[in-house]
């Protein structure tokens, strides 16, 4: 059940408007937050977030005295440093943490509106707006003052609009707005950054160069029917914004201050602005600061008579960056935009993308074609806008894929087009979509607190599309079946309607052209009518038997109660239960006042209180019954330590949904003894997933997904997460297929060639690279990439088979188990595993251990 939060609250300010029917927010059980949604006199819409979570924080201490940053810095390059992520991954819940405010702006006006003597111009002016303000002149004052209050900032463009955002302490972020309407009331643009903020824009264009997702999206723009909006250069560069413009004698600036001055309007606006005070203090604020940004210009544009961009019945060719073959279908559907209700794309994208038996993927891959595909409308502004919808199907081809009839990467969309037939004859089953409708509304029930910026530019994005009421669930509405629509959208997704794209690394062989080249990218492409026959015989496409409609999906949790736990006791084989898992939950008052109290930085002091070589050690001398100074820095607690089973559990007590996590490795000498061990092993993992692939995808659609990967000398590692109900069946299925795994000859060189291409690609990036060379470095025993590689090229089916009961003969299992489980499920599913697996047990402490090498400091290393 749902809970719902209304916005009819007194004291609303004279000039600013609220709805005459107030507007009821339909929010997740969980969410405490408080909703209101508001119009200034300007026609600026703002969505305001009262989170009490955050009202502690707003009274401790001032904006001057406030710097949470460690280093003094925190702008949003922090994000992608690899230690502070890890750091961040690893702390505690984000109740027990200092939470951030936020707020989000999204103009509406983007990447279509660019003049096409200026192409890239929305993106620049993006750049431009921190330039500085009337009121605040100084180019790095909003960023400083972020910084110094904990805080970051971004944007981004769109085609359709542009967001702005930034977070920062709660009791900063009157400041920050302050700062923040500037850029929509009198931005200064100055002249003397004209030139070095073209520069950024020019870094990011040439940081995307060689990324054949970005290649490709150009391409398709460059490629778009001559004049349609489509057809244009959205990235801009130095030569299209700068260099090209002063040859013509255009002065950029008049033009970039002309260009905001039309597009950039009040009434274009949505604001979200979160933090932790109450509604009407944000209202306030929000009145205050934002009812003087200029209005007049009208409703944000949209591009409904805009015609559909391609043309149909046409391949474009290009060559790709990394080693690899794809092949996309675009079919160009009408804007979906008003039909979030019924997800008819979201119904046809769930069969074309399945998985499971029956599917289009299963049938690609016993012919051994592709590897991966995936189906429907994606995110970004090109895949879906006012002027139409992108469906894409999205196939990863292999080498037999890519050259078998009619050649070029074709073959697969024959059956493409036999699946959209049967999908046709059966005609829309209302079962599926409410099957979508039971796990999405399961979805949004429990959904996990998102992080509060990412939350604001989303709301702030998503205002102008949905109706008020839906604004925070539209995106997880399924109420209103529409079989009408569902056929007029196949009835569009004909050959005649369709647009190939294939990206091949191995463009030099395509036998024929003529070759032309793009100007941005300056990458060749083959654009060319695919034959009239091949069109045809698509047309015609019978269903083969081998194609069928999904079944049923028996993963769908039905069990969503919360689990309590009695205390644990020590494991009769010598390892230690702490007391610290109480025999019953605390209540959310205790929860909540704990975690207030919990200090920051118990991560560190954590590791300092507890050991985890083999018992756990707690210090609290409190009795079970009595709530932790920090419910997330309990620790887990061993429950089983035998020979060839270590098992630790944690009873979710913070966060109470019905989620679990179940982490498993699988430690054996074997399985990194050599090169070839560990090609084999790796190999296997991939034959596993292959294996598991029908099934587990009804699982990952119910929200229950697992994940495997080797892990050099500690094994491997198995991780299955999502809600508790049906997570026993999927950690007993995922490991029944590993014991009984049969290497099937006709998949083998599918999956060696995608995990041989895999490493060739491992050290593309030179961030990868320098991160591969490092652990390189340190670690004792690593195998190079490129000797696993050649080893991986030679392996056989008989080889691999051979090898599977001498890696799985003698093994010691290691597992945490943490979520709504009790200690005696998590021992049961342990014990459950270890059955499975039928293995001469080892004890934990003989498993092969990772070493890491002390660098003699002062001394350089030098890669050749």
């Amino acid at each position: 059940m749902v809970a719902t939060t209304t916005t009819t609250l007194p004291g609303t300010l004279p000039g600013v408007g609220r709805d005459t029917k107030p507007v009821v927010f339909t929010t997740p059980p969980k969410d405490k937050k408080l909703y209101r949604r508001i119009t200034l006199p300007n026609g600026l819409l703002a969505i305001l977030i009262s989170d009490p979570e955050m009202a502690n924080q707003v009274s401790g201490g001032s904006e001057s005295d406030v710097d949470m940053s460690e280093d003094g810095s925190g702008s949003q390059d922090d994000e992608n440093d690899e230690d502070s992520q890890s750091e961040q991954e690893g702390s505690v819940a984000p109740s027990a943490l200092v939470k951030k405010a936020a707020a989000a702006m999204a103009v509406g006006v983007g990447s279509f509106k660019d003049p096409d003597q200026l192409q890239g111009l929305s993106h620049y002016l993006e750049h431009m707006l921190f330039m500085g303000s009337k009121k605040y002149p100084d180019e790095n004052e909003y960023d400083s003052y972020l910084t110094k209050h904990g805080g970051s900032s971004n944007a981004f463009t769109e085609l359709e609009f542009t967001n702005y955002h930034f977070d920062v302490k709660p009791n900063a972020l009157y400041g920050a707005l302050d700062r923040f309407a500037q850029f929509f009331i009198d931005p200064l643009c100055k002249a003397d950054a004209l030139e070095r903020e073209v520069m950024a824009v020019d870094d990011e264009f040439s940081g995307v160069l060689q990324s054949d997702g970005c290649r490709l999206s150009q391409l398709r723009c460059h490629t778009a029917k001559s004049g349609h909006i489509y057809n244009k250069f959205s990235w801009g560069n130095r030569k299209s914004l700068f260099d090209e413009p002063k040859a013509r004698g255009v002065a950029v600036r008049d033009e970039l201050v002309q260009y905001y001055r039309q597009q950039y309007s009040a009434e274009r606006m949505s604001l979200v602005v979160l933090g932790g005070q109450e509604l009407d203090e944000l209202e306030q604020w929000v009145s205050d600061l934002f009812s003087t940004v200029p209005a007049g210009k009208g409703a944000r544009p949209t591009f409904f008579g805009a015609g559909m961009p391609y043309q149909g019945g046409h391949v474009t060719i290009s060559p790709s960056v990394k080693e690899g073959h794809q092949v996309m279908a675009l079919f160009q559907l009408p804007s979906l935009t008003n039909e979030y209700r019924s997800k008819a794309d979201e119904y046809l994208s769930h069969l074309v993308g399945h998985e499971g038996k029956g599917s289009l993927l299963s049938a690609l891959k016993a012919k051994g074609w592709a590897s991966e595909l995936s189906a429907g409308v994606g995110e970004s502004g090109y895949d879906r806008n006012t002027a139409a919808y992108v469906f894409e199907v999205h196939i990863t081809l292999t080498e037999a894929g890519l050259n078998a009839e009619p050649g070029n990467g074709l073959a697969p969309m024959g059956l493409l087009f036999q699946f959209l037939s049967l999908l046709k004859e059966a005609g829309p089953q209302q079962w599926v979509f409410d099957e979508l409708a039971n796990i999405a509304q399961m979805r949004f029930k429990f959904a996990e607190e998102e992080d509060a910026c990412e939350y604001a530019l989303r709301l702030a994005a998503d205002a102008p599309y949905y109706a008020p009421e839906h604004l925070l669930n539209g995106h997880y509405l399924y109420d209103q079946w529409d079989p009408k629509l569902v056929n007029q959208l196949l009835d569009q997704m004909t050959p005649s309607n369709v647009r190939v794209d294939v990206q091949t690394s191995s463009f030099s062989n395509i036998p024929d052209g003529p070759v032309q080249q793009e100007p941005w990218f300056g990458m060749p492409y083959i654009s060319r009518p695919i034959p009239e026959k091949i069109l045809a015989q698509w047309g015609s496409a019978s269903v083969p038997a081998e194609l069928q409609l999904p079944p049923h999906n028996n993963f769908i949790p039905t069990d969503f109660s919360l689990r309590s736990d009695d205390t644990a006791t020590a494991s009769t084989s010598g390892g230690t239960a702490a007391d610290t898992q109480s025999p019953r939950r605390t209540t959310r008052s205790q929860t909540a006042q704990t975690t207030q109290e919990q200090p920051t930085g118990t991560k560190a002091r954590v590791g300092q209180k507890h050991s985890f070589n083999g018992s756990v050690i707690s210090n609290s001398s409190k009795s079970d019954f009595e709530p932790s100074n920090s419910v997330s820095a309990t620790p887990p607690v061993m429950v089983c330590n035998e020979p060839g089973l270590r098992l630790w559990h944690k009873l979710d007590r913070q966060f109470e949904t019905p989620k679990a996590a179940a982490y498993f490795c699988i430690s054996s000498a074997a399985m990194y003894a050599s090169p070839a061990a560990a090609a084999t092993t790796h190999l296997l993992l991939k034959l596993l997933e292959d294996a598991l692939c029908e099934t587990a995808y009804l699982a990952d659609v119910a929200g229950l997904s697992y994940d495997m990967w080797p892990e050099g000398l500690a094994g491997i590692e198995i991780k299955v997460d999502g809600f508790s109900h049906k997570l026993p069946l999927l950690v007993n299925y995922v490991f029944q297929q590993l014991v009984t795994l049969k290497v099937q000859p006709d998949r083998f060189e599918r999956l060696r060639e995608g995990l041989v291409r895999r490493y060739k690609n491992a050290n593309f990036k030179p961030d990868k690279h320098a991160t591969y060379l490092r652990l390189y470095a340190i670690k004792k025993k690593m195998w190079p990439v490129e000797v696993v590689q050649a080893q991986l090229e030679s392996l056989t089916p008989k080889a691999v088979q051979d090898a599977l009961p001498g890696l799985l003969s003698e093994v010691c299992v290691e597992a945490l188990l943490h979520g709504n489980l009790t200690s005696q499920e998590a021992l049961a599913l342990g014990h459950q595993v270890q059955t499975t697996l039928q293995a001469k047990p080892t004890d934990a402490d003989s498993r092969p251990r990772d070493r890491v090498l002390q660098l003699p400091p002062g001394k350089p290393l030098c890669h050749r």
